[in-house]
């Protein structure tokens, strides 16, 4: 997740120029290194239908990485979802990265991922999961 859909000239241009990365650029540089049918995208600038499908294909597993704004904050339901990068988390509020950080790992079974609880009163294995902030 990153803080802005498009490079901001005022704020370097990008990672290239010193300043935030975008979920543009990042969704090119990913799409680049892992290939177009893994990598998929969501902003508050695409139409509804686009974002659905989107977030439709990555709950289903048709695409592999989510890039997105925070509009996935709230409402976004993957519970295989593991891991969370959250880039430029000084642009987030503490509730906004708390309920980023509650849209991973909500799934109850079926990992073959180790545990991270000794202490799993649900019964079914769970999944080590993990939200990664970057400054």
């Amino acid at each position: 997740m990153l803080p802005c859909i498009e490079d901001r000239e005022e704020e370097g241009g990008g990672a290239e120029g010193g300043g935030i990365t975008s979920v543009v650029c990042r969704h090119a540089a990913l799409v680049k290194l892992l290939g177009k049918k893994r990598v998929g995208m969501v902003h508050g600038r695409m139409d509804s239908e686009s974002k659905l499908k989107a977030l439709r294909d990555f709950s289903a597993g048709e695409t592999n990485v989510l890039v997105s704004t925070s509009v996935i904050e709230v409402g976004v339901d993957v519970p295989d979802a593991t891991v969370c990068i959250v880039e430029h988390a000084e642009y987030f509020g503490l509730s906004q990265l708390h309920q980023l950080r509650g849209r991973i790992g909500r799934a109850i079974t079926g990992s073959s991922s180790s545990s991270s609880s000794s202490n799993n009163s649900s019964g079914g294995e769970t999944r080590e999961c993990h939200c990664v902030l970057t400054y």
